[in-house]
């Protein structure tokens, strides 16, 4: 299978954030075809975290505006980049916010799941391969959040930072499974007495719940497919992708957990 749209520019909409806590705006953007080692997909579903919020308001860390946001979606490919050979056009995806290059020892160790190369970096609004945008409007650059920016239509992703899954799973479910607790504001500190550890107890960490988001992935939708996981009851809202601000006023509001941005109709 391959795109008609391969290696041209795709003009469509997206939800970009302009200034810091301020409503986002559909606008029109010209999205570049996929570099060395990346792949160009379709949006179908994405979703709001917190995350997305709290990088939005940027009261805590470094400003990159304008921006496109949003990191929890399912998507399908729509034309691959120089050496991609896992992905074609047509695959079920999930873009996730840390990648897995498969080569790094942080990659090769079973202990852990933080990539050497594509680790997630909040400040980063480009791509790695040649530090540009692949979003533009009027050649205007406007900036990538966590190698995702799944509020567009359609978005430019590291080969890394996609798991290929079945394709019978809906898409609308998005990923999120995988528990990242908490994002701290970056001048938050962790205090404790030494004999808190003393007393036998064990200090531990966990980012992406330990997954490795390309090898670990596919199984979790499995077991979603296979009914091990309930993901329903967690979507409590539904909303347009042109209606992309209620979701923020759910999130900012309290009133849902998990509200699904329909991208088409």
């Amino acid at each position: 299978m391959s795109s008609s749209t391969a290696g041209q520019v795709i003009r469509c909409k997206a939800a970009v954030a302009w200034e810091a806590g301020k409503p986002l705006v559909i606008e029109e953007v010209e999205v570049a075809p996929p570099q060395v080692m990346e792949v160009r997909l379709k949006i179908l579903f994405t979703s709001l975290c917190h995350t997305d919020v709290y990088f939005w308001e940027a009261k805590g860390q470094t400003p990159v505006f304008p921006r496109i946001f949003g990191h929890e979606a399912g998507g399908i490919v729509e034309s691959v980049g120089e050496g991609v050979t896992e992905l074609k056009p047509g695959d079920h995806v999930l873009p996730v916010f840390t990648g897995e290059c498969k080569e790094c020892a942080h990659c090769k160790s079973e202990e852990s799941n933080m990539c050497d190369l594509l680790r997630i970096n909040t400040d980063r609004g480009v791509m790695i391969s040649d530090g540009q945008s692949r979003f533009s409007i009027n050649g205007k650059p406007i900036y990538h959040f966590v190698g995702t920016s799944t509020f567009s239509e359609y978005t430019v992703v590291h080969i890394g930072c996609l798991a290929k899954i079945n394709p019978l799973a809906p898409l609308d479910k998005g990923w999120g499974v995988a528990v990242l607790v908490g994002v701290p504001h970056k001048d938050a500190v962790f205090k404790t007495h030494p004999m808190n550890l003393l007393n036998e107890r064990t200090l531990k960490g966990t980012f992406f719940g330990n997954y490795k988001p390309r090898s670990d992935l596919p199984s979790v939708v499995e077991k979603y497919m296979n009914k091990e996981l309930e993901l329903e009851k967690f979507i409590t809202h539904e909303v347009p992708f042109s209606e992309i601000n209620k979701a923020f006023e759910y999130m900012l509001d309290g009133a849902g957990l998990r509200c699904i941005i329909r991208m088409e109709g």
